[in-house]
Formats: C-alpha cells, structure tokens, sequence
C-alpha cells in the first residue's frame, strides 16, 4: 500500500526502497524495475543482486542469471554466478549435501563436468556463453569485482554463502591472470583455499585446492614480485596449503598400490573422524592443532597411530591398515609430495604459532584466577553475612576460624604474584609477537607442528622417502616450539 502511494505521489525511488524491504523475489525484482526507471542505476544494480541472492539460495541459477543479464553494469556478478554453478557441478555430492532447498536445482545446459582443468572450463563458458574474450571486458569485470569484502568464514558459515564466497574468490583469481595482476590472483586463491578451512570443512579445503591449482602453484612463482615481501609471503602462503592438503592425502592414502590417492572423494567423512575438519588459520591453529596432533599424530615406526576419544572403530582399523602397508618400491610421486613440504617447515611461522599459543594460554590462566577471585569474594561476603546474622554462634566458634580472611590468607598472598608473574610474561609475549614480521601475521598458514609431525611419522613409515634434511628441520622445530604442549609428548616418541 505504501508503495502504491508514492507510486500515485510519482516518487519512483521510494516505493523502490518500500518494496525491497518486504524482501521476497517479486518485491525485489519489481523495486530494481521501479529503481532503474527513477534514474538510480546503483540501487536497481543493489537489489538485482539481492534477487539473485535468493534465487541462489534456491539453487536457480538459470532465474538468477536472467535477473543479472539486465543490466550491462552486473558482468562481474554474472561471472561469479556461472563460477559458482560450475563449481557446485564440479564438487562430489558429500560436499554440497548440506545446501537444501525445497525445489530441486536448476541447471544451464552448459553446467556439466569437464575433463579439463576446471579454472580453464570457466574461462571456455565465459567465452561461449558471455562472449567475455577481450582484455577490456576482462577489465572491466574484473573492477566490478575488485574491492569487495567478504566476512571472514566460520563454522557457523553456511555451505551456500562460503561456496558463493570461494566462487568470487576463484572468479576474481581468474580475471586477476587475465589482466596479469598476478599478485592479486595469488591473494585470491588463497582466499578461496583457506575459506573452507577457517569454516571447518578441511576435505572440502583440499578438494578446491585440486580444483583450482591441480598442477600445484608453482606455475605462478614466475609472475610474483619477488621484490615485493607481501607478494611473496601470500604465494608461499598458497603453496603451503597446497602441500598441506596433499601431505594429508599421502597420510591417509598410504601408498599407492594398496589404496590410490582420490582427490576428490576422500574414503574418511566427518562423522568418522570430526577432529580433522578443523579451521588451521594463523589466528587458531597452534592452539586447537596442537590439541588435535596428540590424538592423531601420536604414533612411532610400526605402530598403531594412537586415535582421540569419539573416534570410531572404522576410522582406527582403516589407519591400521594404512600402517600395516609396507612399500614394494619407491614412490616418485610420493618423494615429489614430500620435496614439496619444505615450505611447511617454516620456523617464522613456527615462532609466531608458538607465541599466539602461549599468550592463549596466559590469557586463559588470567581469566582462570580472576574468576576464581570472584567465587573467594562471593564465598567471604557468604559468610560474613552468616556470622552477622547468627552473633551467638560467633562466640564458640575457634579463634583461628572467625575470621574468613584467615582462611584465604594464602591464597590472598600468592594471588598478587601470580597476577604479576602473569602480566609480564604477557607483555612479553606480545613484545615478541610485535618483534615478528608483518607479513607472517597477515596471512594464514597450516599449523607447523602439526606439520611436523605428519611427516616425521609418514618418515617413519618410508624411511628413505622423506629427505634427510626435512626430517631434521621438523625434529628442530618441534625440539624448539612444542614444549609445553601436548605436541611434545608425541615428538618425543620419534626421539626414542
């Protein structure tokens, strides 16, 4: 009715923005017609990619594109969109299963799986079915794209948005190498690697990783400015996680003859072993990794790997068998896989790790006393009142008990040292994290202890495949960084 009224007062933009509020499809494609006929070409395009938000939600890519092909302005929208239903198509069903709707999907004739390299797909159907072929309209969608933010990814993420996310990340990478800014293409990938990971879904992190850099990353190792750090941090960075995710699937592949590789259904689930769908960023990992490696790394040569609680029986008896194997010959691949994960044993990164741990710690152990102070509080303000309130009784109780300060006497006396103790190591703490480069606190990097003890145990499994020289660095690193944590307890395993 509201709309209707501006509508009858000839106030166009209005009633746009009334109908957009209601938020359902009709609404939103009637404000973006209403907005564009006002002149306000900014809030048509707004509400256009709204309406193609929802017809995404219900897996209608083909409505969703018909709402974008309006308007000349939403090219880069387009793109992302027909990235993001040839990515769906392109991922197994366990990793989209969790994005529901009530009406089934609806597919472009042109949304099937390929052989080819998937990057190299994408950029065929922009060509065909966008005629999107010169550098100018490369250009020009990729500064639609450029400049927009996307919230961090997190476990409470859902599947549609962090796909819809990791398709602008992929979409932006490919425009990025069409126009030969490399070092944004590098940034990202890394982006669209690591949202998988910070949100949880670790298998899905390594199935994008094959997805998009299947031949590895070093093809771009060329095209970064070597004299630019971050630059070069951010490859290393997306190398990292590339040798990551294959460091994995050589640990729960085993070899090659008993159980093959399979990069893009993984036999394990997350029901069968949750603690690997983790979130390795910068900012979390030396904590949770550090508590997720005693339960899963913790093994010696020709051992049974040592499982944490909650896993199932299936789970173990797979990982025994994948101890039990015993290689016939050596492994090309798996020596290339292992040369590869030098760039894992990073000890800038270990230090950085190493502090972020500890700081969490000291923080826990701050929050532990002050709230420990507080119950004290509480229990002597308790009795106080008590004695207040029974003066008889005060008089028979012992002298050493009238008091309730007495009784917290020592724990009164320590506190304040332990306050202090605390604070400084603190400061310290963050002096040293402050002391490290920039550009180690920027990017996200797989946990270098968890790392560590991947292929020390892989190492001790195929003794002549892992590099002498990597197999020491990670027995260094872990000698260095992993004590006081449960990591250490498994390093030492490997030293006996």
């Amino acid at each position: 009715m509201a709309a209707k009224c501006y509508l009858g007062a000839a106030s166009p933009y209005d009633a746009a923005k009334v109908l957009a509020k209601k938020g359902d499809l009709v609404s939103l494609k009637t404000a973006a017609e209403l907005a564009l006929i006002a002149g306000e070409k900014e809030l048509s395009t707004s509400f256009s990619v709204r309406c193609a938000q929802e017809l995404l939600s219900a897996r209608n890519w083909v409505a969703a594109q018909e709402v974008l092909q309006q308007q000349n302005s939403l090219l880069g929208q387009r793109l992302v969109f027909c990235t993001s239903e040839l990515l769906y198509k392109s991922l197994p069903e366990g990793s989209t299963m969790e994005w529901k709707s009530l009406s089934p999907p609806c597919f472009h004739s042109w949304a099937v799986r390929h052989k080819d390299p998937f990057l190299h797909t994408v950029a065929e159907v922009w060509q065909r079915t966008f005629g999107v072929n010169t550098i100018e309209q490369f250009k020009a969608a990729f500064h639609q794209l450029h400049g927009t933010e996307h919230p961090p990814a997190t476990p409470n993420t859902s599947i549609r948005q962090l796909l819809f996310h990791i398709s602008y990340d992929a979409t932006l990478a490919l425009l990025s190498s069409q126009v030969t800014a490399w070092d944004e293409a590098v940034r990202a990938l890394l982006r669209a690697v690591t949202r998988a990971s910070d949100a949880g879904h670790f298998t899905l992190m390594q199935e994008i990783c094959y997805l998009l850099l299947p031949n590895g990353c070093s093809h771009l190792h060329d095209h970064v400015d070597i004299t630019n750090v971050a630059s070069t941090a951010a490859y290393k960075s997306l190398q990292a996680f590339v040798s990551y995710a294959q460091l994995y699937d050589l640990w729960w592949g085993c070899s090659e003859e008993s159980q093959p590789s399979v990069h893009l259904n993984f036999s394990f689930t997350k029901q069968e072993i949750p603690e690997l769908y983790h979130s390795p960023s910068a900012e979390s990992s030396a904590a949770e990794s550090a508590k997720k490696t005693e339960g899963e790394l913790a093994a010696t040569s020709g051992d049974i790997v040592e499982m944490k609680a909650g896993v199932s029986d299936r789970t173990a008896e797979k990982l025994e068998d994948c101890l039990s194997c015993t290689p016939s010959r050596p492994h090309s691949k798996r020596q290339l896989i292992l040369n590869s994960c030098k760039v894992l044993v990073s000890e800038v990164h270990a230090v950085f790790q190493s502090v972020q741990n500890d700081i969490k710690q000291i923080q826990k152990k701050l929050a532990d006393m002050i709230q420990e102070h507080q119950k004290s509080l509480m229990l002597t303000t308790t009795r106080d009142n008590a004695v207040e309130n029974k003066p008889n009784m005060n008089s028979e109780m012992p002298a050493e008990e009238s008091s309730p300060d007495r009784q917290n006497q020592g724990v009164q006396e320590l506190a304040p040292l332990s306050l202090a103790m605390l604070t400084k190591t603190l400061s310290e703490a963050n002096q040293k994290l402050g002391e490290l480069p920039e550009f180690v606190k920027i990017f996200p990097f797989p946990d270098v202890l968890e790392c560590c003890l991947i292929l020390l145990h892989i190492g001790a499994q195929y003794p002549t495949e892992l590099p002498v020289d990597l197999r020491q660095q990670a027995l260094n690193i872990l000698q260095k960084y992993s004590k006081g944590q449960k990591a250490y307890d498994v390093y030492r395993k490997f030293c006996t």
